[in-house]
């Protein structure tokens, strides 16, 4: 047998040490020969790629580590304004005489099930110390956050971890942390319910952009969209995202079908013995005052860079974010539309096109609820209009891997749509606007992260 069919299978020319056993008797080394001197190949890239990958996990840990910071030093342990609610239920669960009926009671324009039951669960545990409350929010942010980067990279897999950390700094934001009007959301555990819609929203979109896609995987899908659904009630918003997924990702029809009967059913039950006059909305004004509906929702995506409100906005700071907002919704639509044309899109944009989707509905959601009270309260809802920002960066990022080098999937073997290369090569974005969509996308990042850590 020739040497080299011998060695085969090792690295740089080694033979594999669980096949030595198995080597002819005429191949074994030479008690008597001298011992070789020669060192093995060295590999100066792997040292530099440990040295990227280490940095990268810092980058993405730091940001989660200063939001658990934050919570820390400001947390405190105080009952406050929609929190009062809570104690009701746990004084019924006390007392015995605890229904689902006061479980599924609505909450405003809410159905918050899973937070109610997470509540008891805190109150058994933790006596409802409202801090521990605020770490569980944290925690499932940082889930969340995690469960995004992964799905993402999994079609993107060349994509280095240190790509993420702009992702990472806009989901651990400082913004609306600390509202005065609403309580903000870190601070304040009541959020907990906006939070549990974040991770069911993460996870669906991660189940549905599996590239084995089961019956199994759609049930999971199923069942975490309706956790999130019975959450809050934007909560309801990731059918459609996850809509836009499955098509983008071409399912087949009978998981069309399936998810949108689920939907159907779930709004259904949603709204069954629904009051409207619980909630503060005011659909009407839309129609009624059109201009300034759109001026608050374009005013309310650019308020993410700094999230304060007041009664009387400075006509500089109102200005200036209804310049960010038009930058930041002109580069959704575009991005959004670029990569739903494309019919070879194996990489991860789609998945930054569902975040868009989501973000951009849920700004729709608040500008016909809030838009009628005429003065700008839009800081505290950052955490989901900034999944605008997230899924144009996701979406640029999952175009960038694409040319750098080629796509390799993780399916079934044999699958030209899950396994191998990309078949078609990505046709190119329009010069002009995709040179100009990166450094105006970053700079934007960049500054939210300067000014809302500071004016968090």
């Amino acid at each position: 047998m020739p040497l080299g069919a011998a060695r085969g299978g090792g690295r740089n020319g080694i033979g594999d040490l669980s096949e030595t056993s198995s080597r002819p008797p005429a191949l074994a080394p030479d008690p008597g020969a001298t011992p070789s001197l020669e060192a093995p190949p060295t590999h100066p890239s792997r040292l530099g790629r440990r040295t990227l990958a280490l940095v990268g996990a810092l980058s993405l840990a730091l940001p989660a580590a200063a939001y658990f910071w934050f919570i820390h030093r400001y947390g405190v342990n105080v009952i406050w304004n929609d929190q009062w609610t809570d104690l009701a239920l746990i004084k019924h669960a006390h007392t015995g005489s605890l229904s689902f009926s006061m479980l599924w009671a609505q909450h405003t324009a809410n159905r918050i099930l899973f937070p109610n039951l997470i509540v008891l669960a805190l109150a058994y545990t933790a006596h409802y110390n409202s801090v521990v409350e605020e770490y569980v929010s944290g925690a499932m942010l940082a889930a969340a956050t995690a469960l995004l980067i992964v799905a993402h990279r999994r079609r993107s897999p060349t994509t280095p971890w240190l790509y993420y950390c702009p992702l990472a700094l806009l989901m651990f934001t400082f913004v609306g942390g600390n509202t005065i009007y609403g309580g903000g959301n870190t601070l304040w555990g009541f959020q907990m319910a906006w939070y549990l819609v974040l991770l069911a929203l993460a996870a669906t979109l991660s189940l549905l952009d599996r590239p084995r896609f089961t019956g199994l995987v759609l049930a999971g899908a199923l069942a975490t969209a309706v956790v999130g659904s019975f959450s809050a009630l934007q909560g309801l918003l990731i059918w459609p995202a996850g809509l836009v997924l499955l098509c983008l990702r071409r399912r087949s029809r009978g998981h069309l079908m399936i998810w949108i009967a689920s939907a159907v059913i779930t709004g259904a039950v949603y709204f069954f013995h629904f009051s409207a006059q619980a909630g503060a909305s005011k659909p009407s004004y839309v129609l009624n005052a059109p201009i300034s509906a759109a001026k608050f929702f374009v005013f309310s995506i650019g308020d993410n860079i700094i999230g304060q409100q007041t009664f009387n906005v400075p006509s500089s700071t109102s200005d200036a974010d209804l310049i960010v907002g038009g930058i930041i919704l002109a580069l959704a639509v575009w991005v959004a539309t670029s990569c739903s044309l494309r019919r070879d899109a194996t990489d991860g944009s789609p998945l930054g096109v569902a975040l868009i989707s989501f973000g951009l509905l849920f700004t729709a959601l608040i500008t016909a609820s809030r838009a009628w009270e005429g003065f700008w309260q839009t800081g505290r809802y950052a955490m989901f209009e900034l999944l605008i920002w997230v899924g144009c960066y996701l979406a640029l990022l999952g175009r960038v891997n694409l040319r750098v080098g080629r796509l390799t999937g993780r399916g079934s073997r044999g699958s030209p749509a899950t396994a191998g290369p990309s078949a078609l090569p990505p046709r190119p974005w329009p010069g002009l606007v995709n040179a100009a969509a990166w450094p105006i996308l970053i700079g934007l990042i960049v500054v939210q992260v300067v000014l809302g850590t500071h004016y968090g």
